[in-house]
């Protein structure tokens, strides 16, 4: 009768055991969970930041080139068609 007992006493203590990890994973599950949607909007903001700020050296350069091709559009053209020429060579080559 006393190992009836025993093997009972088991049973319950290995039964809290088991609820106790599942509240343990269901608590890391969540606590995983957090930290991805806390990690994931840390990187779009960075992504979104590194964004704006190749969008805004693309504009700079842009404006750049715009305005040098104003100021000698005579060497703006000479530099297109050399440009052009040296593509021409290059793929002619084939």
């Amino acid at each position: 009768m006393a190992t009836t007992t025993k093997q009972t006493d088991d049973k319950y203590a290995l039964k809290e055991d088991i609820d106790a990890l599942r509240g343990d994973l269901s608590q890391l599950m969540k606590d995983v969970k957090t930290l991805a949607e806390h990690e994931s909007k840390e990187v779009s903001k960075k992504v979104g930041a590194w964004s704006e700020a190749a969008q805004d050296e693309v504009t700079a350069r842009r404006q750049d080139l715009e305005s040098q091709v104003r100021e000698n559009p005579l060497g703006a053209l000479a530099t297109a068609a050399g440009v052009g020429f040296l593509m021409a060579l290059i793929l002619g080559r084939k």
